[in-house]
């Protein structure tokens, strides 16, 4: 489901200290690059504020997160493994405050990665989060104002930022939202 990133941002990295006998020699991106993973682009949900709005889905949006709550949170939990149902509420009401619901051409499908976005930080919870976290979308090509409908098609990743080393671990986004196995079969019991 995740790799590790080989090249932050697919962009150029150029090498450091190479000549340096106090330093190690290492990899780093250009100045301005838009990585995650570097100060002060690490704001989790900052992004999101400077997308473009329609209220007039945001009805919809919220009605899709209520029927499908449980999927929702099941998919969050398995992109943060012990996601507590107290953080996923955190989650709605960041997303509350910032206005997800509003986000402009937006598929549904969406809806449980941007929700990851909404937190400033994920407290480890040893053994399955090693490490305090947070989470961003796929950054935006220079000059781009849409992150949705772009050229090549949606986003295709989320990252997950582990802290303190800012390691990023690229999360597949995938167009699909199924209900748990217990609530599949509670359906299929239940018809």
């Amino acid at each position: 489901m995740a790799n590790k990133i080989h090249r932050q941002a697919h962009l150029p990295i150029k090498v450091r200290a190479e000549r340096s006998a106090a330093m190690a020699a290492h990899f780093a991106h250009q100045s301005g690059a838009p990585c995650p993973t570097i100060d002060p682009n690490h704001e989790p949900y900052e992004s999101l504020k400077a997308l473009p709005r329609d209220p007039s889905v945001a009805d919809a949006a919220r009605k899709y997160v209520r029927d499908n709550a449980v999927a929702i949170y099941e998919k969050c939990r398995k992109i943060l493994p012990r996601l507590s149902w107290k953080e996923f509420l955190a989650l709605i009401e960041k997303a509350n405050s910032v206005d997800v619901w509003s986000l402009k051409d937006m598929p549904h499908f969406f809806l449980p990665y941007v929700l990851m976005t909404c937190a400033d930080n994920f407290a480890a919870q040893k053994p399955d989060r090693p490490n305090d976290c947070f989470f961003v979308l796929e950054p935006f090509p220079p000059g781009a104002t849409n992150l949705w409908n772009i050229s090549s098609g949606y986003k295709k990743y989320l990252w997950r930022i582990d802290l303190p080393s800012r390691t990023a671990e690229e999360v597949e986004i995938v167009d699909e939202l199924l209900p748990p196995w217990y609530i599949a079969k509670l359906n299929r019991l239940l018809p």
